[in-house]
């Protein structure tokens, strides 16, 4: 007989040795014999070596029997002595005839199959290493060990024993602590692990059920004092630190053994070199759920060796930042001084290689952490002094009033040209735009107006300054890159308000053709006549030119700044590599003023490098960030991933998609995330090297899967979560990279049900009618009618979520007699069980619901054709006895007399059924009318109350609320919400056909405190609830007319999937409805009013 044997297994030995220990604290390593090439791509096969032995050698449940078996052993020689033997008897590998052989090869960790492998284990084992300890140094291997039988992979029938032997038998001495073996059962996901003797020569022996991955861990003790950095400068094995958090373990070299922290991969076997980037996209299955997910798409990459980094903090000290305070009293030069000392404290901790000058200015420029020789510093103390040291400025404007941000990041600029760091970067702050800048060489320019006279504009003040007298206006050249700036001279009104100077008209001679009679800035009409133009000028603009004409253009303190800090930027001389500008307190600013001081610091900082703070308490974290993104050398910058949901896959909430940093946005349309971070900053340990960007979402399935090919007819087809995974970032050589990060597969589970509706001979039926299949949960989470026709396809439905049990019910079918027979999954019961077994659900779910017509005929009881065929036979009958002789004049009496009484039996049996019908009609409307007077009686009748008075539900308020039932549906009472002036039934329970009638019971009971109730956002129903307000009343009353009171407490939109939200919390009446996009649920708690 042949037996279909099935194989599909891997065992993964571990083998882990030297695995140190103690009290004192060491650097966390583990390590790895290094991976023969060679090896990895060469199977050794093993022949079979038989020999008889008396059954039950191997197995004593074997011992009932004294017949000899075939004894197989198979071996498998490792280096060094190291072997693996395998043994068992044939009959346990299999019936069949053949040779048996055993293949062992060595696990590729770069193959993704065995990295699956190689990551269980891993996982395992860190469950066995000792707590309080903080080094453990671990040698293993990883091999593939498969059975054989006539070059097939085959399954042993029971348990096979599996030595590894060959170890340092020195090892070995009386410091071993343990040795567990651990065996993973794929059905069940979990670790088995057991205590075992270590047999002479380094034996380490056990037995298995299966071929399922296999850990040996050897525990033993030694003092690390033994340990030296020379001890690992020679050795061949690679060590591994583990990082928390991160996707595995990384591979490093042996001389950085005591550099804890410095590197972390996600497979635990690719040595991760600086600027060196690796992925991993995950799907876990939720706990307690089907077809749900979440998702990690998790990125790690190395740092580049720091390099040297000089930066320039460039921080605004005008009388602003003094005067203008937060909302905790602090002012804007407090917040600064305390953002600018965390930039200090990140940027030197990050980067050892770092320096930093900084620059304070106002009307002035100050060197503060030097001089122009010397200008940077490490010593962060020292930084910090000097930041506590800034002052507000003098009020003077000829001194330190204003604001001069020109002069500030030229004085940046020649700090910067002095330095020979690898990177160079400026970093300026300011609470508003400039108030002065540097004058314009008059060899910049292509004609001169003349100034013919000058003064006062008419109701102006009468103290015009001379500094304004002597102000010159010139005519811009049309290419920028010949404008030139007087370094030597100042021009601006510093702190001065233009109220506090007011306007001055000038007089020119026009001639100049093109002169338009409005200026940058407040425009006044002056009078035009043919040879002179009067202007009125705001006395802070300095340069007059037409708005109207190409030629001329206009010039200020912002465009002069602007203009000095891009060709700072451009300058090849001082190397700049990043201009950041952070405006700080803009939220003060409107209209006009706003749009410039954006425009301005926008211009200054390079593209995408303007930071604007509205709220100054931001500005620490701020600081934080460019700190972070200045001194951290991340190999992974101008990062982003646009992740889009596969065919068959929807986000469940947008609103719990996490990202570690970064910002995000979703579009539902598409169902794609798009995440954009910048530099990775995040750490997978504190002192670590190692950054990661790491995003988790949760996802469903939704009908699209249902048209994918293999979703309706392979049982376990698993599907692509994710269309397109696509991440970009600029690398360590600051070369644009695309990477595409591959997506997991998972294995939903279906749900299928088909009506088949039989003759009475068993043979398929087809008519016109439907049947109606309701499928429910025990958790109350599901409730899912299913109309259908009969020996139609299979309705496919996508809409399993919670593990447990669920029921099947038939609650709706034609007015006939059938049979009814429920099969799930090709079992008889009503009944059918979601949930996982490890990591596997169940297969999809497979529902028939069977009518057969019932055999037989029996007469009518409704009234109907049945006793109308009765008369109509008998009438027929006694007209042939009597037409019949009269005709044929024959009339013969015998014949007569046997017509007729067969007619007269047929029209009696007619009379006795009709009578029935008349009778049975006559009894159901008395006993109607009985019910209907009872229950009237129950509500008007004065019943003599006994001496406990009390009412039922209070003496038993576990009591079941009484019910009315209307047409096959039972009532608990109403509910009466005067605000919305609603008084609506209350069903007993619930179904969506029932919410098509009237609000039902959720679950719980007014008696207990603890009812819910839900209804269709109709707005005869529900669709008002969110109208309520806090402190309405909510009024119950049942079938006794009982009444409750409740109040509104609370109001809450909840989730569709926030079950335990909903029933959860000591609210006496709850009170829920859709929202009209579906998405969540109106929800009003109440508390119950005592009386």
């Amino acid at each position: 007989m042949k037996i279909k044997i099935k194989m599909k297994k891997i065992i993964s030995i571990v083998l882990a040795l030297l695995i140190l220990f103690s009290n004192s604290p060491l650097s966390l390593a583990m390590g790895k014999d290094s991976f023969d090439e060679n090896t990895k791509e060469s199977n050794s096969i093993v022949t079979t070596n038989t020999q008889e032995i008396k059954k039950g050698s191997l197995d004593e449940k074997k011992s009932e029997s004294n017949s000899l078996d075939e004894f197989i052993q198979l071996e498998k020689s490792l280096s060094g002595n190291k072997k693996i033997t395998i043994e068992g008897l044939r009959k346990d590998f299999s019936e069949l005839e053949g040779e048996i052989q055993l293949e062992v090869k060595e696990l590729n960790p770069n193959n993704g199959k065995d990295k699956e492998q190689i990551e269980i284990i891993e996982t395992e084992m860190e469950k066995f290493i000792p707590e309080k300890s903080d080094s453990i140094k671990i040698n293993w291997h990883h091999y593939d060990i498969s059975i054989l039988l006539d070059g097939e992979e085959i399954e042993p029938v029971n348990k096979l024993r599996v030595s590894f032997s060959g170890f340092d038998t020195t090892d070995l001495d009386d410091a071993t602590k343990e040795v567990k073996v651990l065996h993973l059962n794929e059905l069940t996901n979990e670790v088995e692990d057991k205590e075992i003797e270590i047999g002479e020569n380094g034996v380490i022996e056990a037995e298995f059920d299966s071929f399922s991955p296999v850990t040996v861990v050897k525990v033993i003790a030694d003092h690390p004092s033994t340990l030296k950095a020379t001890d690992f400068v020679n050795d061949v094995k690679h060590y591994i630190e583990y990082a928390p958090g991160s996707l595995g373990k990384a591979v490093i070299d042996s001389s950085q053994i005591l550099n804890p922290g410095r590197t972390s991969d996600a497979f635990g076997n690719i040595v991760l070199e600086h600027g060196q980037v690796i992925t991993k996209k995950t799907a876990t299955p939720v706990k307690g759920k089907v077809n749900t997910w979440d998702i990690t798409v998790r990125v790690e990459g190395r740092d580049n060796i720091p390099d040297t980094t000089d930066v320039v903090l460039v921080l605004d000290n005008s009388y602003s930042m003094y005067k203008n305070k937060l909302a905790d009293g602090r002012t804007r030069l407090q917040a600064a001084r305390e953002a600018a000392k965390k930039f200090v404290d990140i940027a030197l901790n990050e980067n050892p290689n770092l320096r930093i000058a900084i620059v304070v200015y106002n009307g002035e420029v100050t060197i503060i952490s030097g001089d122009i020789k010397q200008p940077f510093s490490q010593d962060k103390q020292a930084l910090y002094s000097n930041i506590d040291a800034i002052k507000p400025p003098l009020l003077d404007p000829e001194k330190k009033g204003g604001t001069f941000t020109q002069a500030a990041i030229k004085q940046a600029g020649e700090i910067l040209k002095g330095s020979s760091a690898d990177n160079k970067h400026m970093v300026l702050m300011t609470d508003g735009f400039p108030t002065f800048s540097y004058d314009l060489d008059s060899s910049s320019w292509d004609e001169k107006i003349e100034q013919t006279e000058l003064y006062y504009r008419p109701g102006g003040p009468f103290n015009i300054k001379d500094l304004y007298k002597k102000t010159k206006y010139y005519r811009l050249p049309e290419d920028e890159s010949k404008i030139q700036f007087n370094y030597n001279n100042r021009v601006g009104l510093g702190t001065e308000k233009m109220s506090s100077v007011a306007y001055k008209t000038l007089k020119v001679n026009k001639n100049i053709k093109d002169v338009h009679r409005y200026t940058y800035g407040e425009y006044k009409t002056g009078t035009r006549d043919p040879n002179n133009i009067d202007l009125t000028v705001q006395a802070h603009r300095y340069h007059v030119d037409g708005e109207d004409f190409a030629r001329e253009y206009r010039y200020s303190h912002q465009k002069s700044t602007v203009l000095e800090a891009k060709r700072l930027r451009e300058d090849p001389n001082i190397g700049l590599d990043t201009l950041y500008a952070v405006g700080v307190g803009f939220e003060t600013y409107t209209g006009q003023a706003l749009g410039i001081a954006v425009r301005t610091l926008s211009g200054i900082a390079d593209s995408g490098k303007f930071y604007d703070v509205r709220n100054a308490k931001r500005l620490t974290d701020t600081f934080k960030e460019i700190a972070k993104t200045i001194s951290i050398k991340s190999a992974m910058r101008d990062f982003k991933i646009v992740d889009i949901m596969g065919k068959g896959f929807t986000v469940t909430d947008e609103s719990k998609i996490k990202v570690s940093e970064g910002k995000i946005s979703f579009d539902r349309n598409s169902e794609t995330i798009n995440w954009d971070i910048g530099t990775v900053t995040k750490s997978v340990a504190a002192k670590s090297d190692v950054r990661y960007a790491e995003l988790t979402y949760r996802i469903e399935i939704n009908d699209d899967i249902l048209t994918l090919p293999g979703a309706k007819t392979n049982q376990h087809e698993k599907f692509i979560t994710n269309a397109v995974t696509d991440l970009t970032y600029t690398d360590n050589k600051d070369e644009k990279k695309t990477v595409s990060i591959d997506s997991p597969k998972v294995d939903p589970v279906l749900l299928k049900v088909k009506k088949v509706l039989l003759d009475i001979n068993g043979k398929l039926l087809n008519e016109d009618i439907t049947f109606t299949i309701n499928v429910t949960n025990d958790l109350k989470t599901y409730d899912e009618s299913h109309v259908l026709s009969p020996n139609e396809d299979y309705k496919w439905r996508t809409t399993l979520r919670d593990e447990g049990t669920y029921s099947v019910d038939e609650i709706a079918t034609p007015e006939k007699n059938y049979i009814t027979t429920i099969k799930i999954d090709g079992e008889e019961t009503s009944k059918f069980l979601v949930n996982h077994e490890g990591d596997i659900p169940r297969g999809d779910v497979n529902i028939e619901v069977i009518n057969q017509e019932l055999g037989g005929y029996e007469l009518p009881t409704t009234g109907g054709s049945g006793n109308t065929i009765f008369r109509l036979t008998g009438l027929l009958v006694l007209a042939i006895a009597l037409i019949i002789p009269y005709r044929k004049r024959q009339f013969r009496m015998r014949k007569v007399n046997k017509f007729f009484l067969f007619g007269t039996i047929c029209i009696l049996a007619g009379l006795v059924l009709f009578s029935k019908n008349l009778w049975e009609d006559y009894q159901v409307g008395k006993e109607t009318e009985i019910i209907k007077e009872r229950l009237e009686e129950k509500k008007v009748t004065k019943i003599e109350k006994p001496i406990d008075d009390r009412p039922d539900y209070v003496k038993n308020p576990y009591m079941e609320m009484p019910k009315t039932t209307i047409d096959g549906n039972d009532y608990i009472g109403y509910v009466i919400i005067p605000s919305l002036e609603l008084e609506l039934p209350v069903l007993s329970s619930w179904s969506y056909p029932k919410l098509k009638i009237a609000p039902a019971r959720y679950e719980g009971s007014v008696y207990l405190n603890n009812m819910i109730l839900l209804a269709h956002n109709y707005k005869a129903h529900f669709g008002k609830l969110h109208r309520l307000n806090i402190g309405d009343i909510i009024q119950f009353k049942d079938m006794n007319d009982n009444l409750f009171d409740f109040t509104v407490e609370k109001k809450e939109e909840l989730d569709e999937i926030q079950v335990e939200e909903m029933v959860s919390g000591d609210w006496d009446l709850t009170l829920f409805t859709c929202t009209l996009s579906g998405e969540a649920r109106t929800t009003i708690r109440c508390k119950r009013i005592e009386k």
